[in-house]
C-alpha cells in the first residue's frame, strides 16, 4: 500500500467516524456531549496528536485551541458545543472578505531606515 492510498484510507475512516459522531449527537444538547481527543480531532479533520499537542502549546492552527475538560489527569474530553463553536469561528475568519481581515503592521520606509541606523 503506498502512502497516498494509506492517507486516503485514513481520511475515509476519519470521515466515517465524524459522521457517526454527528449522527449520534443529533438528539442531544451539544453542551452535554463529551468527545474523546480522537473524536474531537475527527470532527475538526485534524490528527489526534495535533489536538493533544495543542493542549500543551496552547496553539492550534495559529489560534487558541478549543477548551477541554480534564475528567482525570489522563481522561480528557471536549464538549461538542465547544468544538463546533471553535470550528465556526475558524471558518468565519477564513471566509471573511480580504478587505475585512486585519492587515499585518509593517514599518514605513522612514521608520525602517531610522531603526537600521540606530
Amino acid at each position: 500500500m503506498n502512502s497516498n492510498s494509506k492517507m486516503t484510507s485514513e481520511r475515509d475512516k476519519r470521515a466515517q467516524r465524524r459522521e457517526l459522531i454527528l449522527d449520534c449527537a443529533m438528539d442531544l444538547p451539544h453542551d452535554q456531549i463529551l468527545l474523546s481527543t480522537r473524536e474531537a480531532a475527527d470532527v475538526l479533520s485534524i490528527s489526534a496528536g495535533l489536538l493533544k499537542k495543542s493542549r500543551m502549546t496552547h496553539v492550534l492552527l495559529n489560534r487558541t485551541p478549543p477548551p477541554h475538560v480534564a475528567l482525570t489527569s489522563t481522561t480528557i474530553r471536549y464538549r461538542l458545543s465547544d468544538i463546533t463553536a471553535w470550528l465556526e469561528s475558524v471558518l468565519d475568519e477564513a471566509t471573511r472578505p480580504t478587505s475585512a481581515k486585519p492587515k499585518p503592521k509593517t514599518a514605513s520606509r522612514s521608520t525602517q531606515g531610522a531603526q537600521h541606523h540606530a
